[in-house]
């Protein structure tokens, strides 16, 4: 799945889903602090796959189904 950022739609695109691909949105606006995963790698459902925060909590990103990243 492709990892954006909610806030930042209008200074970045979100990246096109294809057929059979979930995309996984941040449920806020902030930094990515992490990156947990590489394109071609294999998540299990529930893995964190990235970390974004703001207003000094963290949030970590997971992945909704078992899958391959196709983009991040």
């Amino acid at each position: 799945g492709a990892v954006a950022s909610a806030g930042s739609a209008a200074r970045h695109p979100a990246l096109a889903v294809g057929a059979g691909e979930l995309a996984v949105r941040s449920p806020m606006s902030g930094s990515v602090v992490e990156i947990a995963v590489a394109v071609g790698e294999r998540v299990a459902a529930g893995a964190t796959i990235a970390v974004v925060t703001a207003m000094k909590m963290e949030t970590a990103l997971t992945a909704p189904a078992s899958g391959v990243v196709s983009a991040v």
